[in-house]
C-alpha cells in the first residue's frame, strides 16, 4: 500500500495503535478523521505527504516517527504530540484489527 485515501479510516473507533509501513507515500485527507480511540501512530520516513484534517478529532493521538521526517514536521506543525524513534520497524504491541472487516463496515455506510 502506497496511498491511503481520503477518510479510509473515518470513524473507526475501534483503532488504538496503528503502524504503517515502509513504502506508504501518502495518507489522504481526513484519512483517521474521528477516531477517537486512536492513541499511537507509527508513521514511516517513506511518507512524503499528509494531507489536510488527516488526524482531526484524534485528540489523544501521539505519533511515532523519525526525527526530521515528514510526520516529524506535520506533528510539529499541527500540535501532534509525537515521540521520536530511531529504528524503521518499532517495538510496539498493538490489538490487531481485522482490516477487511472495518472496510465492509465503511462500505456499508455509504
Amino acid at each position: 500500500v502506497k496511498v491511503i485515501e481520503d477518510r479510509c479510516f473515518f470513524e473507526c473507533s475501534n483503532l488504538e495503535t496503528v503502524v504503517l509501513k515502509e513504502g506508504l507515500t501518502h495518507i489522504g485527507e481526513r484519512a483517521f478523521d474521528k477516531c477517537k480511540n486512536l492513541k499511537e501512530m507509527y508513521i514511516p520516513e517513506s511518507v512524503g505527504m499528509i494531507e489536510k484534517n488527516a488526524f482531526r478529532g484524534c485528540e489523544s493521538v501521539s505519533f511515532r516517527c523519525v526525527e526530521n521526517s515528514f510526520a516529524h514536521t506535520y506533528a510539529v506543525e499541527n500540535n501532534i504530540s509525537y515521540k521520536l524513534v530511531k529504528v524503521r520497524t518499532p517495538k510496539i504491541k498493538f490489538k490487531k484489527v481485522n482490516v477487511k472487516k472495518v472496510l465492509k463496515k465503511l462500505l456499508k455506510r455509504k
